[in-house]
């Protein structure tokens, strides 16, 4: 987790300078670090771990929204609802949390909140499709509008490879004001349907904070 973060802690502060955006908080090699596209330009998600995967991976059960414990992050300012399955991670303001299945490869997912000045929308969904495309080999295979907790932003589904592997990445950029809330998700491509179900039921829980 530690090597995750030191990547993923680089990829962010690049990635914003190339695009020309206000600076974003800068991240330390030993604190965790944002894994997703801050509000004006796309990071690197983090890579998998080193375990190899299974040919015949296991879909993840979900039960209810419901019955799933809250998280609630004072530092990046939000709360959201996850699998009880699920590990999570949290990381500095400046950084990122991690959520992760505790018994497969896939899914996991990161939430990082950029409020380092006014969120372009579309500046940033372009970014984040330039990146994907570049780094993952990423395919954008829908692109739609969407409102969590009566904010507005974008959801990609891109079909893309990490570490040779065939994932499914569903990334959502939420505007609150002159923050940007992002939400990445990784999941087998194999299991495409199972995740947007899984998916969804999760990123309807966020609240900002």
């Amino acid at each position: 987790m530690v090597i995750k973060r030191i990547v993923v802690a680089l990829l962010v502060v690049g990635m914003l300078a190339a695009c020309g955006g206000t600076a974003a908080p800068s991240a330390s090699a030993d604190t965790a670090a944002a894994s997703s596209p801050a509000s004006v330009a796309p990071s690197a998600a983090s890579p998998s771990p080193t375990a190899t995967p299974s040919a015949r991976p296991t879909p993840t059960v979900a039960p209810t929204a419901d019955s799933w414990p809250t998280f609630t992050s004072e530092a990046i300012r939000y709360s959201i609802q996850h699998p009880p399955d699920w590990a999570v991670e949290a990381g500095p303001a400046d950084g990122a949390d991690y959520f992760y299945s505790m018994t497969d490869l896939y899914p996991h997912v990161h939430i990082h909140r950029d409020a380092s000045g006014p969120v372009d929308v579309d500046a940033t969904v372009a970014g984040a499709q330039s990146f994907y495309e570049k780094e993952y080999e990423g395919t954008v295979v829908s692109s739609t509008e969407i409102t969590l907790d009566g904010h507005s932003g974008r959801l990609l589904v891109i079909e893309a490879m990490e570490n040779k592997i065939r994932v499914t990445i569903r990334w959502i950029i939420v505007a609150k004001g002159d923050v940007g809330y992002l939400i990445t998700f990784f999941g087998w491509r194999s299991e495409t349907d199972p995740d947007r179900i899984l998916f969804e039921k999760f990123y309807s829980t966020w609240r900002a904070g």
